[in-house]
């Protein structure tokens, strides 16, 4: 998101970027993007399967899926969608 949003450019002081350096397109990254966030689910949701159901309980744990749920958001709204977080500079509060 970056590189298309103009963020990252041929003046980019730091770390080589992949479609910045033209190794990657921008969908290829895309597509890198969600086979990671769709293997992070997978890996997520193993641990909302309650381990201790000798006390009928049945549910996951509020607190874990409040933690899965959002570190997908935030890995997504940290430079995607209408107003990206990065950009805002929430880290200088």
């Amino acid at each position: 998101a970056d590189f298309v949003k103009g963020a990252d450019t041929d003046k980019r002081v730091g770390q080589a970027r992949a479609t910045q350096k033209g190794w990657l397109t921008p969908y290829e990254t895309c597509r890198g993007c969600v086979l990671c966030l769709m293997a992070s689910l997978f890996i997520g949701m193993q641990y909302l399967i309650p381990t201790n159901c000798s006390d009928g309980g049945s549910s996951a744990d509020p607190i874990m899926v409040f933690i899965v749920l959002s570190s997908l958001f935030n890995a997504v709204a940290y430079t995607g969608g209408p107003f990206p977080l990065g950009y805002i500079g929430l880290g200088n509060i």
